[in-house]
């Protein structure tokens, strides 16, 4: 049984909003990659996280501006 689009969708911003609300910013991608490991994020998660360019973000709307782009 696969689950509806908009299901994925909400698990992936809930996901997302666990990361982004646990982790101290401003924070490099290794660590939040990391976090996200530790915190049992999805795999589609890790792997939209580990497809940011190395760099640093100073917040939760730096980082999702980020993964908007990708």
């Amino acid at each position: 049984m696969t689950t509806a689009p908009h299901m994925d969708s909400m698990r992936r911003l809930g996901d997302l909003a666990a990361v982004l609300d646990t982790i101290t910013f401003p924070a490099a991608r290794e660590d939040l990659l990391l976090h996200a490991i530790a915190s049992h994020a999805t795999p589609t998660l890790i792997g939209d996280l580990r497809a940011l360019a190395e760099s640093w973000f100073e917040d939760a709307a730096d980082v999702r501006e980020a993964l908007s782009r990708l």
